[in-house]
């Protein structure tokens, strides 16, 4: 048992260090050898855990796809401007549990549009998209509340773009409330 603890513990060990390194410095200047050092590990132990760097980056930005079933569950319900916020603080309270991951994601925007392709492809992905589209297109749906929908989505983009300088020291749980404040100002939602 303590030989899975001890492996388990390497490899999270190796995502954590290498998601601040890649943060820190970008994909690209960051090498397997500088990783290992940084662990504690030889390369060859390293390449235990992981074939490439490529196989850290799929690794770490997992989350992502494994978000969007539940995204895609989510909408193939027919929302309210309630139902719409609510979706909207679930997301972005995830995303605020993942901000590194994110942090990741715009400090290597480059070499992540390599990674978004096969995302893209992905059939949950792609279901999500679908559903979102069905939604914005709806016209059952009043217009004035699909616009406000739709820019919920831009602020949820606007918060992911934002630079992580911007945002240092603000824990997660005030940006969180600021921005579900937002998304309910958007929406025309009164809080209780």
């Amino acid at each position: 048992m303590r030989d899975t603890t001890e492996k388990t513990s390497t490899r999270e060990r190796i995502l954590g260090i290498a998601l601040d390194l890649f943060i820190e410095q970008g994909y690209d200047k960051v090498s397997l050898r500088e990783i290992a050092e940084r662990v504690g590990v030889t390369k060859a132990a390293l390449y235990y855990h992981f074939a490439s760097k490529d196989d850290i980056v799929r690794t770490l930005i997992a989350p992502v796809l494994g978000f969007a079933e539940p995204l895609a569950e989510f909408l193939q319900q027919r929302p309210t401007r309630k139902t719409w916020a609510q979706g909207w603080h679930v997301f972005l309270g995830w995303v605020l549990e993942n901000r590194k991951l994110f942090a990741l994601l715009q400090a290597n925007r480059a070499k992540m549009e390599e990674f978004a392709q096969g995302m893209h492809d992905d059939e949950r992905h792609l279901v999500m998209h679908e559903r979102l589209e069905a939604i914005m297109t709806d016209t059952s749906i009043p217009l004035a509340d699909r616009l406000r929908m739709g820019a919920c989505m831009g602020v949820v983009g606007a918060a992911l773009a934002m630079p992580e300088a911007a945002l240092k020291g603000v824990p997660s749980h005030e940006l969180l409330a600021m921005l579900q404040a937002i998304i309910d100002d958007i929406l025309q939602i009164r809080r209780k």
